[in-house]
C-alpha cells in the first residue's frame, strides 16, 4: 500500500466533516426518502431487481430504526427511536457515497439525547447484485487490512502531534495547561495504538475509514475527528481480496456473497425447516459480536446473544432455540436452528 498520510483528513478540533454524496453519474438504484421533521433515511427502489432492493431496505430499517416501514406504517415508523445504548434519537440524516452496479454505500448521521446531546455516524455497504452487507475483509486480504491499520495509525498520529503541537508551544500557557495538552496527546495517541478501523463507507474513487472517538463527552472537544479518506488507486493488488478487486476497482457486479472468517459485520438470509424466511444482521469488533434477527414476513426483532465460539463458528441464542453457523472454507455458510426440546432444524440459506 502507498502512503497515505496525503490522503488522511485532517479536520480541526470540534469539527466533524460531512462526506459528499454519491459522484456517480449514473445511480444504479433510485433512491427515494422517508422522512419526518427530525429523521430521513433512503428508501431503496429497483425495476429490475425489486427483491435486492427489498433485502437492502429491511437491513437498512432494522438496523437504524429497528422497524420495518411496510409493518409499521408511516405514522409510526420513527416512533420511539432509539440507539444501541437506550438513549432517544432526536435527528437522523444519510448521505449516499456510492450507487453503482457494485456497491451502495450510506453513510448514517444521528444527534442523541442523554444528558447531553451527542454526535454518532455509521455506514452501510452493500453488494449491489445481492444486497448482502460488505465488510472490511470482504474487500481486503489479511495483509492488506494490516498495512491499512498501519498507515492510518501513523496518520492519525501526525494529525495528532500537527493538532496539538502550536497550542503546546503557544506562549503563556501556564505549566498546568501544557501538561494537560501533553496529556491529551498522550491518551489520544494510545486510543489510536490500541483501537483498529471497524467502521467504513465507499465513494466511487476512496474508502472512508473511521475509528470511534477516545475522549467521553465532557472533553470531546480536545478530541481529532478520527475520519480517512483512502483513494482506491493508492491501493495494491496484493492488498485487495478477489471480490475487493472485482467490486472496488473493476466495478463489476459479484452475484455471490462470501463470509471471510475474520468478518464481524455480515447479513444472513435463510429460510428455517424450509418454511420460515429470517434475516439477521451481525455487527461487531474483534472478539465482540451484537446482532438484530427478525423474521421477514412480520418484521418484529427478536432478542439474541451473540458468540463466536471458535474461529469458524458462531453461535446465535435466543429465548425459543439457537442457530449455530458454520463459515466454511470456500465462504458460504452452513448451519441449523434447534429448539428449545433440543431438536435440530435445517437452515436453507440464500
Amino acid at each position: 500500500m502507498k502512503k497515505l498520510s496525503q490522503t488522511l483528513t485532517l479536520v480541526v478540533l470540534c469539527c466533524y466533516a460531512t462526506l459528499g454524496r454519491s459522484s456517480s453519474s449514473i445511480p444504479y438504484f433510485t433512491i427515494k426518502e422517508i422522512a419526518s421533521q427530525y429523521y430521513s433515511i433512503p428508501l431503496i427502489l429497483s425495476k429490475n431487481h425489486p427483491e435486492v432492493a427489498k433485502r437492502i431496505n429491511q437491513t437498512i430499517q432494522m438496523s437504524e430504526v429497528n422497524c420495518l416501514y411496510d409493518v409499521k406504517g408511516k405514522e409510526k415508523f420513527f416512533d420511539n427511536l432509539m440507539d444501541e445504548n437506550g438513549y432517544g434519537v432526536t435527528s437522523m440524516e444519510y448521505d449516499i457515497l456510492c450507487n453503482n452496479s457494485s456497491i451502495l454505500s450510506i453513510s448514517f448521521r444521528n444527534e442523541t439525547m442523554a444528558a447531553y446531546p451527542d454526535y454518532h455516524t455509521s455506514y452501510l455497504t452493500f453488494n449491489a447484485a445481492t444486497g448482502d452487507i460488505i465488510d472490511l475483509p470482504h474487500l481486503f486480504t489479511l495483509e492488506g487490512l494490516e498495512s491499512l491499520n498501519d498507515e492510518v495509525s501513523v496518520g492519525f498520529n501526525e494529525v495528532i502531534k500537527s493538532t496539538y503541537l502550536t497550542t503546546i508551544n503557544e506562549e503563556g500557557l501556564s505549566r498546568e495547561e501544557k501538561k494537560e495538552m501533553e496529556d491529551y496527546v498522550f491518551d489520544l495517541t494510545k486510543c489510536n495504538a490500541t483501537q483498529r478501523i471497524w467502521k467504513f463507507g465507499v465513494t466511487e474513487s476512496t474508502i472512508v475509514l473511521e475509528k470511534d472517538r477516545c475522549f467521553p463527552h465532557v472533553i470531546q472537544c480536545y478530541d481529532i475527528n478520527w475520519t480517512a479518506i483512502v483513494k482506491i488507486s493508492d491501493l495494491y493488488d496484493s492488498d485487495l481480496t478477489t471480490l475487493g478487486k472485482k467490486l472496488l476497482e473493476d466495478k463489476s457486479p459479484v452475484r455471490t456473497n462470501l463470509y471471510p472468517l475474520n468478518a464481524a459485520k455480515m447479513s444472513i438470509h435463510g429460510k428455517i425447516d424450509h418454511k420460515y424466511d429470517f434475516t439477521m444482521v451481525l455487527d461487531g469488533y474483534e472478539s465482540y459480536l451484537s446482532g438484530k434477527y427478525w423474521y421477514d414476513k412480520n418484521g418484529e426483532l427478536i432478542a439474541i446473544t451473540v458468540k463466536r465460539v471458535a474461529p469458524n463458528k458462531i453461535e446465535v441464542k435466543e429465548s425459543g432455540g439457537s442457530f449455530l453457523f458454520n463459515i466454511n472454507y470456500d465462504g458460504t455458510l452452513s448451519g441449523h436452528w434447534t429448539n428449545a426440546k433440543g431438536k435440530p432444524f435445517p437452515i436453507d440459506f440464500n
